[in-house]
C-alpha cells in the first residue's frame, strides 16, 4: 500500500511539473490577442512577395520593433483615458505607415497596398462570422 502512495505521489509530481510551462505560456489576463504571424514570419513573406532588399527588410524589422514597443507603452500607461490611448495609437499607426513609405519603392507600396487590400477582403467575412461590425 505504501509503494502505491510513493507511486502515486511521483507520478502526480511529475504531471505538476510538466503542467507548469504551459500555465506559465498563458498570455496575461487583458492583454490583446496577437493577431498574424510573428514579426520574423511577416518580414519574411514581405520579403519574398514584395522583393525586398536586406537593408530594407531591417530597417522593416526594426520599425516593426519599436512600433511594439511604443504600443505596448501606451497600452500600459494607466494615466491615459481610453479615447487618448486611441489617438495615440493612432498617432502611431500613421508614423508607421509614413516610416513604410519611406523605406519602400513605389512600385513596393502599390504590391503592399494590393496585399493590404486582399487581407481586408479575407477578413471581412470573418468579422461577419464573428458577429462583429465590419472596419471602416
Amino acid at each position: 500500500m505504501k509503494t502505491k502512495s510513493v507511486l502515486f505521489a511521483s507520478l502526480a509530481a511529475v504531471a505538476v511539473s510538466l503542467f507548469i510551462p504551459v500555465l506559465s505560456a498563458e498570455p496575461e489576463a487583458g492583454a490583446p490577442e496577437r493577431k498574424g504571424p510573428p514579426p520574423g514570419e511577416r518580414i519574411e513573406k514581405m520579403k519574398a512577395e514584395l522583393g525586398l532588399t536586406d537593408a530594407q527588410a531591417e530597417a522593416i524589422k526594426a520599425n516593426m520593433k519599436a512600433q511594439g514597443d511604443a504600443m505596448k507603452a501606451i497600452r500600459d500607461d494607466e494615466s491615459l483615458s481610453k479615447d487618448a490611448k486611441r489617438a495615440k495609437v493612432k498617432e502611431l499607426r500613421e508614423s508607421g505607415r509614413k516610416a513604410m513609405e519611406s523605406i519602400l519603392t513605389a512600385e513596393q507600396l502599390k504590391k503592399m497596398e494590393e496585399m493590404r487590400k486582399k487581407h481586408e477582403g479575407e477578413g471581412k467575412g470573418e468579422r461577419e462570422r464573428k458577429g462583429k461590425p465590419e472596419a471602416e
